[in-house]
């Protein structure tokens, strides 16, 4: 039962206009049948392929003030491991930075508080002039906050600047229109706003006492916010560099599926500070740096999980940036516009057990990338479509034992599947379609007895699929199966003859 397939037409559409379709559905919790994105581990889902576009020029902040700059799917079938909400088939639309005003030097406004002298002296960003800009500066509004609510100055010190911090993240991207955003919906939905969809009561006497209760917001025994989970909330602006302050603490930032936009150093360069985290989430965002990866991620290693997919990073990549982070588990950084080889670095983190490289530009072969075949030693997932690598496979891949998933759709392989395949005896799924492989199927892929799913359709392989594997899909052990067999090439060793 070796399926034939067929290349059928899509429709490509703006990379903005998908991107916030995606967003829509996923808050209307549609969903629908798509492989998942780490299926062994229960996680995202798999990226529909991306049309990659730019983003039009944006202003920069002129800021003037102390900085320290540190330093999609592929048809890969229709199964479904699990149900997870649709992702767009492509990136964030560019929004406006925030904040809408840039500190300058005349003030608009006065402060005398002890709240005003404490972030002023102890904890500001911009040099503290960023308190004499308008008074409606998202800046301004996280003071009268702090100012507002801490009348008797019951709150310690970094109480007051953690809640100082929260309050700027929420007015620096609660129901910040921009002209994209105000542009794209005014036609559709009248009357629409970004307000967040789970919203923090900042005026509300009956929760603005207590941060760690606020929505997203996980703190330990000692009130220290340790985790912010706004994924999927409608934030839009640009998420603030006063994180920084929660650097001491903050273990989990997660962002992903937010009209956000951060440009380039001016607006990352903070993120070297919080060397904390485990967690660092801001796919499908408006995240933009053209240099590659930004370098500020080279600080983050303690990282286990790292989500950048569907941003704007763009250029040639770096791959030093990942030499420290030896705790990293999972990686995602598909759909970019990335320039270079596949990061060979990666084959060095021990811990490494997903990785989507899919869709992300990369160029060269597989060879050093795999290396001798003794790294990646905990790899079970491994997607690299839709990229620009050409070559063999290199017969060192059997040294991967631990992998579970392989995807390498889409690409320009060539030569033969090689023998050495059949020593991943842990492979539950395999995506080779789209390629130039040669040869016959050799004969250990039937050795593969957890194998769910084989597709190496579009391909120039023949030969006789092995018996194993026929018997499998005959019973319904095997889930998914295809090849090109429709001009004669591939054929199936018969079970019966029915079969």
């Amino acid at each position: 039962n070796i399926q034939n397939t067929t290349t059928t037409a899509t429709m490509k559409i703006t990379a903005a206009t998908m991107n916030v379709l995606g967003l829509l559905m996923l808050f209307l919790g549609s969903s629908q049948g798509q492989r998942i994105r780490g299926s062994l581990k229960g996680t995202q889902q798999k990226l529909p392929q991306q049309q990659h576009t730019s983003q039009p020029e944006q202003q920069q902040p002129e800021i003037n003030a102390q900085r320290k700059l540190a330093n999609t799917d592929t048809d890969h079938g229709e199964e479904e491991t699990e149900t997870a909400a649709t992702a767009a088939p492509s990136m964030a639309p560019s929004v406006s930075l925030a904040p809408s005003q840039a500190p300058t030097n005349r003030p608009t406004r006065s402060h005398s508080s002890v709240e005003l002298m404490l972030i002023q002296n102890n904890y500001t960003v911009w040099g503290g002039i960023e308190f004499y800009t308008a008074e409606d500066s998202y800046w301004n509004k996280a003071l009268q906050f702090v100012e507002a609510t801490d009348d008797s100055n019951s709150f310690p010190d970094w109480r007051t600047a953690q809640r100082y911090a929260l309050a700027c993240i929420f007015y620096s991207t609660n129901g910040v229109s921009t002209d994209y955003t105000n542009s794209l919906f005014s036609a559709a939905m009248h009357g629409f706003t970004f307000d967040w969809l789970h919203t923090w009561q900042l005026t509300n006497p009956a929760h603005q006492d207590d941060e760690c209760s606020w929505y997203g917001v996980v703190c330990n025994a000692n009130n220290e916010v340790t985790e912010l989970n706004l994924k999927a909330n409608w934030l839009t602006g640009s998420f603030p560099a006063e994180t920084k302050i929660l650097a001491s603490s903050l273990e989990v930032l997660d962002l992903e599926f937010n009209l956000l936009s951060n440009r380039d150093t001016e607006q990352l360069w903070w993120i070297a500070y919080l060397n904390n985290l485990r967690v660092f989430n801001i796919g499908k965002t408006g995240f933009e740096f053209d240099e590659g990866l930004p370098v500020e991620l080279k600080n983050l290693t303690k990282l286990t999980d790292l989500v950048i997919y569907s941003t704007f990073f763009s250029g040639p990549i770096d791959d030093s940036v990942f030499d420290d982070m030896e705790s990293l588990v999972y990686l995602d950084m598909g759909a970019l516009d990335l320039e270079g080889p596949l990061p060979a670095s990666l084959q060095t983190l021990s811990n490494l057990t997903y990785a989507y490289l899919d869709y992300a530009g990369f160029s060269g072969n597989l060879t050093e990338f795999i290396g001798d075949g003794t790294g990646f030693e905990s790899i079970k997932e491994l997607w690299m479509d839709s990229n620009d690598i050409d070559g063999p496979i290199p017969t060192e891949i059997g040294g991967l034992t631990s992998l579970q998933s392989l995807s390498i759709t889409e690409c320009d392989l060539e030569g033969s599947i090689p023998t050495e395949i059949g020593s991943l005896s842990n492979m539950k799924q395999m995506w080779l379609y789209d390629n130039q492989l040669t040869g016959d199927f050799p004969t250990e892929i039937g050795g593969l007895l957890d194998l769910k799913i084989f597709k190496a359709h579009s391909n120039d392989l023949g030969g006789t699929m092995p018996i194993e594997i026929c018997t499998r899909r005959y019973y319904n052990v095997l889930d998914d199966l295809t090849a090109d067999c429709d001009n004669g090439e591939v054929t199936c060793a018969h079970t019966n003859a029915n079969d």
